[in-house]
């Protein structure tokens, strides 16, 4: 019975993907993000929509061919939504599978952005 139940929840998991990372609500100390999500069947991209929802900013979509990626453009001390849908064969958009809400805490005060000097030898 509970080996029939997980068969059952992969498969609907396979049909429709979700975020694998990160978890929704998650709180960052960090601006870099990996998304994680999974497979949609017949997905030929993923169109992924980021709000930010600390400012009036337009959203941004990002189209990723993968099924993860690193997201730079957080800022420090804001909240984000962020959903996910598939792109099919004939560039058309599916349903939105999933969302979450993801925080970016305040910059750190013993944040030392630290940029290496090159010296060149001549």
């Amino acid at each position: 019975m509970i080996k029939t139940t997980l068969y059952i929840i992969t498969f609907l998991n396979l049909l429709f993907g979700d975020f694998l990372k990160p978890e929704d609500n998650m709180n960052f100390n960090f601006t870099r993000i990996l998304f994680e999500w999974q497979q949609v069947k017949d997905a030929i991209a993923y169109d992924l929509q980021i709000q930010d929802l600390s400012n009036n900013q337009e959203d941004i979509n990002i189209i990723d061919s993968s099924l993860a990626g690193i997201i730079t453009i957080f800022d420090w001390d804001n909240s984000y939504k962020v959903k996910i849908r598939p792109i099919f064969q004939d560039n058309n958009f599916g349903d939105w599978i999933d969302s979450i809400m993801i925080n970016i805490d305040s910059l750190p005060d013993n944040y030392y952005d630290f940029t290496p000097e090159i010296n060149l030898i001549d």
